[in-house]
This record gives structure tokens, C-alpha cells and sequence, in this order.
């Protein structure tokens, strides 16, 4: 399915859901590169937040090419969490941008890992991110290349 067809809701719809996996993102680190940042405020306090959502890049990961969503809050014990993924990310230390959407589009195109677990919420298991990391790179791989 290409961009275009998932923007023209008026086009055929042509998916084959046999293709589609119905199982959690595996448990562990993930390479992700974030796709997409939408700035909203959180339902019941109405305090700022950064939707994300990031797909997997590693080839070598039997999820490759899924994507992972989490939001970034910007209170409470979730600002603990937003810092340490925007360390990921390389984001500045000190932010400043004309709203929280300039900052979100920021965030777009960067890539880290992330820390998958699984949860249960309301009786359904569900995927959770956990903690960010910068990019790990295999040493061994790269040293090895170079002889």
C-alpha cells in the first residue's frame, strides 16, 4: 500500500490481512526511527504531550519494519521518561521552540532504540516502551569489516 493510497480514502482498498501480524512486538531493545510526532493534550488533564511513532529498522529483527507508538509527556514522572528519550534522540538539552508541534516535527527522521515490555491493561496484553537508548553499534562487526 503506497502513501497515496492511504491519504486518497476515496481509492480501492487492497489488503491482504493474512500478511498482517496479530502478535506483540517482541520483548527487548528495538532500533526504531521515528516516522511520525503529533503534539496533543492528555485526555483528562488536558496536559501537553508528543505522540510517537517510530518503526523499526534493524533487518536482523524478526520485527522489522513495525512500528512502536508511546507518548511523551511533559509532567509528572512522565517528564523523567521524556528526558531520557530526547537524550536519545539527541534532542537539545535546553528546548526552545515556538509551540510543542514545532518541537514534535524536531523529532521526526531521528532514531534511537527502545525498550519493549509487555504489560497487562484491563485484561489485554499490551506493548509498552520502557526506557531509550542512542543507537548501539556491534564493534566487533565494524572492526571485523575493516580487515
Amino acid at each position: 500500500m503506497s502513501e497515496n493510497d492511504v491519504i486518497n480514502l476515496s481509492g480501492p482498498v487492497k489488503i491482504n490481512l493474512s500478511e498482517i501480524k496479530d502478535d506483540l512486538v517482541a520483548e527487548g531493545w528495538h532500533s526504531v526511527k521515528i516516522e511520525r510526532a503529533e503534539a496533543k493534550l492528555t485526555r483528562r488533564q488536558k496536559l501537553p504531550s508528543i505522540f510517537v511513532m517510530a518503526r523499526i529498522t534493524d533487518e536482523n529483527d524478526e520485527d522489522h519494519n513495525r512500528t512502536i507508538i508511546w507518548n511523551s509527556m511533559f509532567s509528572g514522572e512522565g517528564l523523567r521518561f521524556t528526558k531520557r528519550f530526547f537524550e536519545a534522540v539527541d534532542m537539545p538539552e535546553e528546548l526552545d521552540y515556538p509551540t510543542y508541534q514545532d518541537m514534535a516535527n524536531e523529532l521526526i527522521g531521528r532514531e534511537c532504540e527502545c525498550k519493549v515490555k509487555h504489560r497487562t491493561h484491563n485484561g489485554e496484553k499490551q506493548t509498552n516502551v520502557s526506557d531509550w537508548r542512542p543507537i548501539q553499534f556491534d564493534l566487533d562487526v565494524e572492526f571485523d569489516d575493516l580487515e
